[in-house]
């Protein structure tokens, strides 16, 4: 019978002792840097409810300074700095895991008093007065702000004192039975809030978000058969560029457009229920230093436009914020751009991951138009265009109107006598001035007013 010396049996006791002893070494690093990785995220998630913060302050601070504002400089001046700082706000919220709170009428909130205040600054340098309906919707955004405002301070508050922790909100919003715990409760003002839109005035102004344009049915989704929540997932989990399985339902939202809702972990899609189109996709994460350019960003939203079944797009306009970058793509037909096919693709530019997609305004507008002519020629449409202007460029647009009809027109990008970045949109048909635009741009994109 054999037998296991003492010198063997002290070698495998030795043995054992090390494997245990480095088994036990690897299990703390491995906890340790799960624990560093999972504070990096929650220290992440405080930078955004403070900038988040700063942000609200900002927006509350310039709508009391509009109030006493009496010239055109100045209204234009706040204008921009809200539409800077409410798209800010929509950045932050973002980044934030709050994905089952659906903050759809919060986000169209923060977009249209951006927008509003826009279009108001617009009338009044045209020499209009701004009306009482006017003066009232801008004290309701107000008092809208405020109540957001006042969300955020709550939630900051109690992040930074200890109170809540987002690894708990987020574990206790994917729980319907801990609705009860203190750190949901943090939760029940944005929830309150998102509800309370009920007697949110209808705005009705020049500009992207204007209700009579967001009430708009799809003319895309006209007469399309309903897809089952299946094959709604399969489409999701292809615009979210994950399996299937991993999608969770997040409930069904029967409004001006009917949609299927989805989630994974971090990440919200929404398809139509007619058709099964993308409608829009938001993923939230904290997003590091920027490693990748403006160029590689485009590419790689168009990229995957292609790869989700979108194509015959040209890039227009973009925005910087928080280290992401958000571009704007028109559809293009017969080489004329179609400013009202609207869709958004948010790039993070640390390493190129999209973050965001919003196929909104694409889905309500787009359809194959019949382009008649143009009935005066380029050459006659240039004389229209001032002669304090230098023409850059030049190439056939449509756009949209308030009227919800659509013009054919020139556009030329102009440089002013001051160097100014000028849009100037000439009627293809009848020559008269639709449009002019002041692009301001910068290293963080580019605005137009």
């Amino acid at each position: 019978m054999n037998t296991i010396s003492r010198r063997g049996l002290v070698r495998i006791i030795s043995f054992i002792t090390a494997l245990v002893i480095v088994l036990a070494a690897l299990s703390l690093v491995s906890y340790n840097r799960a624990k560093s990785a999972e504070l990096k995220l929650e220290y992440s998630y405080l930078r955004a409810v403070e900038n988040l913060n700063d942000h609200m302050n900002s927006i509350d601070s310039t709508l009391t300074k509009g109030k006493y504002a009496t010239t055109a400089t100045m209204l234009e001046s706040l204008a921009n700095k809200l539409k800077s700082d409410t798209q800010g706000a929509k950045d932050n919220i973002s980044q934030l895991p709050l994905e089952a709170l659906n903050l759809e009428h919060t986000y169209q909130f923060l977009s249209q008093l951006g927008e509003y205040a826009l279009s108001i600054s617009r009338k009044v340098s045209n020499g209009e007065k701004i009306t009482e309906e006017e003066l009232n919707n801008m004290e309701s955004l107000g008092q809208y702000c405020k109540s957001l405002r006042e969300q955020v301070m709550i939630l900051e508050d109690s992040v930074q004192t200890g109170t809540v922790s987002f690894r708990e909100i987020t574990k206790q919003l994917s729980n319907e039975e801990l609705s009860n715990n203190k750190s949901l409760q943090v939760m029940d003002g944005f929830k309150e809030y998102e509800e309370g839109f009920s007697s949110f005035p209808s705005l009705i102004y020049d500009g992207p978000f204007s209700d009579h344009l967001m009430q708009k049915k799809s003319v895309m989704l006209k007469g399309k058969s309903d897809v089952t929540r299946t094959e709604a997932r399969k489409a999701a989990a292809k615009i979210a560029q994950i399996r299937a399985d991993l999608m969770e339902d997040a409930g069904d939202d029967d409004g001006i457009m009917p949609t299927y809702n989805f989630m994974s972990e971090s990440t919200s899609v929404s398809v139509t229920k007619a058709g099964g189109m993308p409608v829009y996709l938001l993923k939230n994460r904290n997003v590091d230093d920027i490693k990748i350019s403006k160029e590689n960003a485009v590419k790689l939203a168009r990229q995957y436009l292609t790869t989700i079944g979108i194509g015959s797009l040209t890039e227009s306009y973009y925005e910087i914020a928080g280290n992401i970058i958000t571009i704007n793509f028109a559809h293009l037909q017969n080489d004329i751009t179609v400013y009202a096919d609207l869709i958004k693709v948010s790039v993070a530019m640390d390493n190129g991951e999209i973050l965001g997609f919003d196929a909104r305004g694409y889905l309500t507008n787009h359809i194959e138009r019949t382009i008649s002519a143009p009935k005066i020629s380029l050459d006659a449409a240039r004389k229209k265009v001032s002669q304090k202007l230098t023409i850059k460029k030049e190439k056939l647009a449509i756009i949209p109107s308030t009227s919800l009809t659509e013009k054919l027109c020139y556009e030329f990008l102009c440089t002013g006598q001051d160097g100014e970045n000028i849009l100037v949109y000439i009627n293809a048909n009848t020559g008269e001035e639709e449009e002019i635009l002041i692009l301001l741009i910068d290293e963080n994109g580019t605005l137009t007013i």
